[in-house]
Formats: C-alpha cells, structure tokens, sequence
C-alpha cells in the first residue's frame, strides 16, 4: 500500500492520539481513523481510495458492517472530495440492499462480458506458468479447455487461483483432464474445495497418523483466531498429551503435511519452517469447512465449539504449567515494554503468547457446546479456568502487559465474568472475576 506523505502523516498522528482506538466503537473508530486525518488535510492533491473487500464475510460483525456503511453515507459530505470508497461483496449479501436504498452506484461483476475475457487471460496466464514449469507442449491446454474452464469457474476469481494451484502441484496433464471429464463435480467453488479435501482425506484413509495430522490442523486453522504454526500446534497438544516432540519429528509431520498430502497445498499456505504460521489461502475455505453441506462427505467439517474446547483446555493447561511471575525477570520496574523486548522473545515463546491471547476466546465460543453444562470434559476445563484465575492471573496480565494487550485484557475479563462463564459456573468465575477487574482498576 503507497501512501502520499500528508496521508500518512495525518494518519500516524492519529494514531499516535487515540492509541486504545481498537477497544472503541465503530463509530469512534471511524472518526478517529478516517474523519480527523482526512479533515488535516488541507488542499488534498492526490486521490485517495478507500477499499473494503469481501464485506460478506464479515460474518461475526455484521452490525459493524451496516453501521460502517451508514457512517460512511452520514459524513460523505464532510469528506475530501476527491476521496472515493470500494466496497465489494457477493451478489446474495444482505449488504447490497442497504447500498441500493442509498443510491449508490453498483456493478454486478458476475454479469459483466469482461469477466469472462479477464477470466480466461487468468488461467491462460496461469497454464502458461504451469507449462513452462513442467516443460509442457505449447498447445496445452486447448483453448476450447481454457473456455470449458471459464465456464467451471462460474464467474469466480477464487476458483480459478484454486484450481490453477492444484493442477500445479501435478501431474497437471492428468489432474487437468480429470477436472474437465468430471467439470459437473469440480464446478463452482464449493464443489472445488469439495473435491480437493475428499481426495486429499481418501489418500491418507489408512493412515490414522496422517489423517489425525490433517483434521488437527484444518479444525485449529479454522477456529484459532491469531496465526498458528504448525510447532504451536504441536506444542499445544502436549500440554494435555505429555507426548513430548522433538525437532526431528516435528519437521517428518511437517514434511508430510506439506508434500505428503495430495492437493492440500491448494488450500492450505503451509512454509518451509514448522516454526512460521500456516495459513488458509482465503477466508472462503474457512466459511466451507464450518458449515455443514446436505449430501456431501462430512468427514472434513469443522464443529467450531468442539475445536474452541479443545484449544481452550490447551491454552489453559499451558498457561498453568508455563507461566510464573516476572517472566522476564525484570530488576528495573521502571523500565518499558518496549525496553525489554529482546527478553520477552526469548522468555515468551510463541505457544505461550497465543495462548495469552486466545484463552478468552476459545473459553468463550466452547460454551456454545449443546449440554455444556452437563459434559464431564467442561467440568473439568472450568476447575482449570478456576485454577488459573487464582494462581496464575496476575503473571498473565503481566504478559498481556508485555505483549501490548492490556486493553485487549481487560475487555476478555469483563465479558468472561458478565456473560458465558456466569451462565456455566457462576459460583466459580464469579469471584475471580471481581479480583481481577478490581486489580484491572
């Protein structure tokens, strides 16, 4: 992203003034990140684009989103008028509706002639990159197949970057040919993903160590909700397993999640290093795996409570037997967060700093089991959660504290004591609650 100097000037200064911005409402943060920077610029001589993609998928959010979208029409008049805003969005999102009423001009991508050209210049491009990769003939693929391929994508870009992936990962002569004798099951992108992760959980059908690897990692990928590397993952399913991995075995199954797993590299950004996050390739994957698909194989859905329980037990147990007071064993109490930090990299690993951050939540979203009350298994996170809001509170606000994510700390510990814990096991949280918000205070 290029920013003209009097831009980001007036950007950083903003940011600079309202530092707890991420814990504000939406209407204070769009005042603070966009109406006061914007107002500093006088005679404003480049333009300036704002784009919000993929509103669709803001589906945790979506109150934001309209409120968002009526900011933006309430203060338009206010703003600099050289200042355009994109937003974009499936043609079935409820968001289009508001944007009609408002009489915003919109364009229908899907229906556009040019979509098709740019679709087919996409996967030309990509079959040429795949071609000369594999030192391929230069008439494959037909151009009647570029078309039939057009035609699959169904007007999606995301299908067809997917699609191009996977035949690159090979044999693409073979891979392609399968796809378009068979186009009624590989059309669109959810039968795309479908087919992807169906012959990717066919290969490793008789091997349990293999098939665990992939569940384990698609189910936290989908619900973790910081980046996670494949050494985390690990690292946190040991803390209840006492299986103890070492670096060997940590690169085999990294190893063989990368290469050994046939297509899943099309859905799935995994690095070189067990130790740098894994990454689904784009938010729509997530959407496919969570949500459950009439008549299809189910052996890849993601139950969201069930994964947020699991990962909740984990960051907790390892929060409990990892951390202590003083961390970084700072003499100097004066001395900053930021004074210390080449401590804190090596003190905090990075298990222990996702499990700082994302125990709310994944403590929050496990309530959502059906009978969560009644399972022996939520019994016995929340003695856990009991546990570790005695002994080990205090050191994890200092984490927090060191991490930058103390007003992230204290938003997690007023909605845990007002909402799902007091529903789970009031009698419990309750009384931690109070300590740690009178210590907040």
């Amino acid at each position: 992203m290029r920013l003209a100097p009097s831009v980001k000037n007036a950007m950083m200064e903003s940011f600079n003034i309202y530092q707890d911005v991420a814990t504000q409402s939406i209407d204070k943060q769009f005042e603070a990140l966009i109406i006061t920077p914007l107002s500093k610029i006088k005679t404003p001589s480049h333009p300036i684009l704002i784009i919000l993609d993929a509103l669709d998928e803001c589906n945790s959010l979506p109150d934001d989103v309209f409120n968002f979208v009526n900011l933006i029409d309430k203060h338009s008049r206010s703003l600099p008028s050289n200042l355009k805003v994109l937003l974009t969005s499936n043609h079935n999102s409820s968001l289009l509706r508001t944007l009609e009423s408002k009489g915003w001009p919109i364009l229908n991508i899907d229906s556009d002639h040019n979509t098709q050209r740019d679709l087919a210049r996409f996967i030309h491009h990509g079959c040429q990159e795949i071609r000369e990769h594999f030192g391929l003939r230069n008439e494959w693929p037909s151009s009647e197949d570029v078309m039939q391929l057009v035609e699959m994508s169904r007007g999606g870009f995301q299908w067809a970057q997917t699609a191009m992936i996977y035949v690159s990962l090979g044999p693409p002569v073979q891979l392609l040919q399968h796809m378009l004798q068979h186009s009624n099951v590989w059309s669109g992108l959810d039968n795309l993903y479908h087919q992807i992760l169906s012959r990717a959980f066919e290969s490793v059908r008789e091997d349990a160590t293999r098939r665990a690897l992939l569940t384990r990692v698609l189910g936290y990928l989908a619900t973790a909700p910081y980046p996670i590397s494949h050494e985390v993952i690990v690292d946190l399913d040991s803390s209840v397993s006492n299986i103890v991995v070492d670096a060997a075995q940590l690169e085999d199954m990294h190893r063989a999640l990368k290469d050994g797993i046939p297509g899943i590299a099309s859905l799935l950004l995994i690095p070189a290093s067990s130790a740098e996050p894994i990454q689904l390739r784009h938010p729509s994957i997530r959407s496919f795996l969570v949500r459950k698909h009439l008549g299809l194989q189910q052996s890849f859905w993601v139950s969201l409570p069930v994964f947020h329980q699991q990962l909740a037990e984990r960051c907790l147990v390892t929060l409990q037997t990892r951390l202590q007071r003083n961390t970084c064993d700072v003499i100097d109490p004066s001395n900053t967060r930021f004074e210390i930090q080449d401590i804190a990299k090596k003190r905090i690993s990075e298990t222990l700093r996702y499990a700082c951050r994302a125990w709310p939540i994944h403590l929050m979203e496990s309530v959502q089991l059906p009978n969560y009350d009644k399972d022996g298994a939520a019994c016995i996170q929340l003695a856990t959660f009991a546990s570790f809001s005695t002994e080990k509170l205090l050191a994890w606000l200092e984490v927090m504290g060191i991490l930058g994510a103390m007003s992230e700390a204290r938003l997690m510990v007023q909605v845990i004591t007002s909402s799902a814990l007091e529903k789970a096991n009031a009698n419990q949280s309750q009384q931690s609650g109070i300590e740690s918000e009178s210590f907040l205070e």
